[in-house]
Protein backbone atom coordinates (compact mmCIF):
# COMPACT_ATOMS: atom_id res chain seq x y z
CA UNK A 1 0.00 0.00 0.00
CA UNK A 2 1.36 3.48 -1.13
CA UNK A 3 -1.32 6.36 -1.03
CA UNK A 4 -0.97 9.56 -2.64
CA UNK A 5 2.02 11.52 -1.56
CA UNK A 6 1.59 14.27 1.03
CA UNK A 7 1.78 17.01 -1.63
CA UNK A 8 -0.23 14.74 -3.85
CA UNK A 9 -3.36 15.02 -1.38
CA UNK A 10 -2.45 18.53 -0.47
CA UNK A 11 -3.06 19.48 -4.35
CA UNK A 12 -6.44 17.78 -4.03
CA UNK A 13 -7.68 20.08 -1.04
CA UNK A 14 -5.75 23.49 -2.57
CA UNK A 15 -3.13 23.33 -0.24
CA UNK A 16 -5.50 23.25 2.66
CA UNK A 17 -3.73 21.18 5.46
CA UNK A 18 -6.44 21.29 8.25
CA UNK A 19 -9.10 19.87 5.38
CA UNK A 20 -6.90 16.95 4.16
CA UNK A 21 -6.67 15.80 8.30
CA UNK A 22 -10.51 16.47 8.39
CA UNK A 23 -10.96 14.11 5.27
CA UNK A 24 -8.76 12.07 7.08
CA UNK A 25 -10.48 11.53 10.05
CA UNK A 26 -13.17 10.84 8.35
CA UNK A 27 -12.06 8.26 6.48
CA UNK A 28 -10.61 6.80 10.07
CA UNK A 29 -14.62 6.92 10.98
CA UNK A 30 -16.44 5.87 8.55
CA UNK A 31 -14.07 3.13 6.66
CA UNK A 32 -14.84 0.46 9.67
CA UNK A 33 -18.69 1.26 9.20
CA UNK A 34 -18.30 0.07 6.00
CA UNK A 35 -16.57 -3.04 6.68
CA UNK A 36 -18.74 -3.77 9.53
CA UNK A 37 -21.81 -2.88 6.97
CA UNK A 38 -19.24 -5.79 4.21
CA UNK A 39 -19.42 -8.30 7.15
CA UNK A 40 -22.77 -8.33 8.08
CA UNK A 41 -24.17 -8.73 4.00
CA UNK A 42 -22.08 -11.38 4.20
CA UNK A 43 -23.28 -12.75 7.19
CA UNK A 44 -26.72 -12.32 5.52
CA UNK A 45 -26.32 -13.68 2.20
CA UNK A 46 -27.38 -10.64 0.60
CA UNK A 47 -25.56 -9.59 -2.05
CA UNK A 48 -26.95 -6.44 -3.37
CA UNK A 49 -26.03 -4.96 0.29
CA UNK A 50 -22.56 -6.13 -0.42
CA UNK A 51 -22.51 -4.53 -3.55
CA UNK A 52 -23.44 -1.15 -1.89
CA UNK A 53 -21.31 -0.96 0.88
CA UNK A 54 -18.27 -2.60 -1.02
CA UNK A 55 -18.67 0.44 -3.74
CA UNK A 56 -19.20 3.34 -1.08
CA UNK A 57 -15.75 2.05 0.81
CA UNK A 58 -14.07 1.99 -2.66
CA UNK A 59 -14.80 5.29 -3.52
CA UNK A 60 -13.26 6.53 -0.17
CA UNK A 61 -10.32 4.41 -0.47
CA UNK A 62 -9.44 5.03 -4.11
CA UNK A 63 -9.30 8.97 -2.73
CA UNK A 64 -6.11 8.37 -1.02
CA UNK A 65 -4.78 5.34 -2.87
CA UNK A 66 -6.42 3.59 -6.32
CA UNK A 67 -4.09 0.30 -5.36
CA UNK A 68 -4.94 -2.71 -2.74
CA UNK A 69 -7.68 -1.36 -0.40
CA UNK A 70 -9.86 0.16 -3.72
CA UNK A 71 -9.26 -3.34 -5.92
CA UNK A 72 -10.55 -5.48 -2.85
CA UNK A 73 -13.61 -3.09 -2.43
CA UNK A 74 -13.82 -3.26 -6.16
CA UNK A 75 -13.71 -7.71 -6.26
CA UNK A 76 -16.24 -7.66 -3.46
CA UNK A 77 -18.33 -4.79 -5.44
CA UNK A 78 -18.18 -6.87 -8.54
CA UNK A 79 -18.43 -10.17 -6.48
CA UNK A 80 -22.47 -8.28 -4.47
CA UNK A 81 -23.17 -6.93 -8.48
CA UNK A 82 -23.07 -10.98 -9.78
CA UNK A 83 -25.68 -11.72 -6.93
CA UNK A 84 -23.46 -13.52 -4.26
CA UNK A 85 -21.34 -13.43 -1.76
CA UNK A 86 -19.10 -16.71 -2.11
CA UNK A 87 -15.77 -16.39 -1.37
CA UNK A 88 -16.25 -12.60 0.07
CA UNK A 89 -15.09 -13.49 3.25
CA UNK A 90 -11.71 -13.91 2.45
CA UNK A 91 -12.04 -10.87 0.42
CA UNK A 92 -13.22 -9.03 3.02
CA UNK A 93 -10.31 -9.96 5.55
CA UNK A 94 -7.98 -9.03 2.94
CA UNK A 95 -10.11 -5.72 2.66
CA UNK A 96 -9.99 -5.25 6.38
CA UNK A 97 -6.09 -5.09 7.00
CA UNK A 98 -5.76 -2.92 3.96
CA UNK A 99 -8.12 0.00 4.71
CA UNK A 100 -6.16 -0.74 8.19
CA UNK A 101 -2.47 -0.18 7.14
CA UNK A 102 -3.98 2.68 4.71
CA UNK A 103 -5.26 4.41 7.60
CA UNK A 104 -1.79 4.20 9.03
CA UNK A 105 -0.29 5.44 6.52
CA UNK A 106 -2.46 8.43 6.47
CA UNK A 107 -2.30 9.22 9.68
CA UNK A 108 1.60 8.98 9.45
CA UNK A 109 0.92 11.78 6.56
CA UNK A 110 -0.75 13.77 8.44
CA UNK A 111 1.20 13.71 11.74
CA UNK A 112 4.49 14.79 9.82
CA UNK A 113 5.64 18.15 10.53
CA UNK A 114 4.25 20.69 7.56
CA UNK A 115 6.73 22.15 5.30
Amino acid sequence: MKPKTRAALLECVGGDFALLREIVALFAEDAPRQLEAIRKAIAAGDAKALAMAAHTLKGAAANFDPGEAAGLALRLERLGRAGTVEGAAELCDALAKAIGDLGTELSRLCDEPRP
